[in-house]
């Protein structure tokens, strides 16, 4: 009875535990899945810039 009762206890502390572990990694998937997200959205402006850029210089040669 008392053997049930810790088995009960540790088994609840191991899933406890395993829950926390994964819902931090899910949280960190999340995070690190905004950051990327953020430097597309940066590169797509660099990208543009530049076209703009070669643009004008071509503007000004001509």
């Amino acid at each position: 009875m008392v053997g049930e009762d810790m088995k009960d206890k540790v088994q609840d502390g191991v899933e406890s535990k395993a829950l926390k572990m994964a819902e931090e990694r899910a949280r960190i998937a999340e995070e690190r899945a905004r950051a990327a997200e953020e430097r597309v959205e940066s590169l797509k402006g660099t990208r543009k810039n530049r076209k703009t850029r070669l643009k004008e210089e071509v503007a000004r040669e001509m």
